[in-house]
């Protein structure tokens, strides 16, 4: 019952976190893109074109990852 517990918080909190970062920087991006294309004068740096892509993917690779260590300690756990 303990390890149910741990896993469900486990899995909740790192949705969490996942999608917090997918939000922060598109939302960076976007105003970056925004302030480049349109000259609004907000100071973004423009090297957040090219990194929020890099963090999305890296964020993005380990959540695949993730998944796939849970179903592997899942059928562990199971005795499959």
């Amino acid at each position: 019952m303990r390890y149910e517990r741990f896993d469900a918080w486990f899995r909740k909190e790192f949705d969490w976190t996942f999608w917090s970062i997918v939000a922060v920087v598109s939302v960076m991006w976007g105003a970056t893109i925004l302030d480049f294309a349109l000259g609004l004068g907000w100071g973004w740096d423009k090297e957040v074109l090219w990194v929020a892509p890099l963090i999305l993917l890296t964020a993005f690779a380990v959540r695949i990852w993730k998944v796939v260590i849970d179903k592997l300690v899942d059928r562990f756990r199971k005795g499959n």
